[in-house]
Order: structure tokens, then sequence, then C-alpha cells
């Protein structure tokens, strides 16, 4: 059996009812089990409903769920999608330091590898921007970043393509402008 990992599953979607649209979150879920089953240890990063726990463990400590954006799902109080711009600015403005910063860092200090899934199009921003701040600190050997998605956005909003090349289509920029 290979060694266990450290896996971190970031989405918008996650097991909470708030959370829990389709697909994504039965893909998200389904994963994280998977992957606990098989021995490695899996932090699922999602939108969560704002009444929960920001962090809750599951499986005896194999299983940990953290509910990102919580002020702002409490004034969204629809389903993870309500407030969606909103939420995604978050998740790109600080997911990203606190892989780095409180996962990967650690884990490296250990030897240990992460894996880093970000799934649908809304986390790209942050899958760019958590490699460009790995890459700053010297630690962009220390994780494996892997980016999913299923649906296409809108032509209103960027693509990873446009991300990646630095491009604006006339929706804020992740660090600023228009």
């Amino acid at each position: 059996m290979p060694r266990p990992r450290d896996v971190i599953l970031v989405a918008f979607e996650g097991p909470d009812r708030y959370s829990f649209v389709g697909g994504l979150a039965t893909r998200m879920n389904d994963l994280a089990q998977a992957l606990v089953a098989r021995g490695h240890r899996v932090r699922h990063i999602f939108m969560g409903d704002p009444h929960l726990a920001a962090t809750e463990v599951r499986l005896d400590g194999r299983l940990v769920l953290e509910r990102w954006s919580q002020w702002i799902s409490a004034h969204h109080p629809t389903e993870v999608y309500d407030g969606e711009e909103g939420k995604r600015a978050d998740l790109t403005a600080s997911v990203p330091a606190h892989l780095v910063e409180d996962i990967v860092a650690p884990a490296a200090a250990e030897g240990r590898r992460v894996s880093i899934l970000f799934e649908d199009w809304q986390t790209a921003h942050a899958a760019i921007a958590t490699h460009q701040l790995l890459s700053a600190r010297g630690l962009r050997s220390a994780a494996t970043l892997l980016w999913n998605s299923n649906n296409r956005p809108s032509r209103a909003r960027s693509t990873p393509h446009d991300a990646a090349q630095g491009r604006r289509t006339g929706r804020a920029h992740p660090r600023g402008g228009a």
C-alpha cells in the first residue's frame, strides 16, 4: 500500500445540506471517503453552512471539514451558490495562504508531500494563487496541485487560461483592478 498522503479537496460544494447541490458535492464527498478508506488524511475545504462549526473532525481525525466563507454565507442563506461571486473572491484571497502556511509548510517540515485538488471553475484563481505562493516560499516541490472543472464559466467571467495569462475580462481581478 502506498504511503499515506495529506490530500486537500477545495470546492464550493460539500457535505452540508447548505452546500450539497448535486454532482459536485457527491463527487467530493465520495472521493474524500474513498481516500480516507485507503489510509490518506483528507481535508475538505468548501463553502459550508454558516450555522455549523467552522472546522469539524470526522473518522478519527482522518477527515477534516473546513467550512469556508461562513461570514458571507450568513448573508446569503439560501444555498452555496447564493452570493457566489463574493465567496469566490474570498476563497481566492484567503485559501492560498491557509494552504501554504497552515498545511503545506508544516507537512514539508515533517517530510510529507501534500496533494491539493481544486474542483470546478470557481477555484481556478485560488489554484493559481496557491502555485504562486508555494513558488515564492520555496515550497512548490512539497505539493502536487490539480485542477478539474466539469463546467465552463460564462463568457463574462475569467477562465483559468485568462487568469494564468493575467488577462482581465471586465470583472475584478483576484489581485485587484478591473
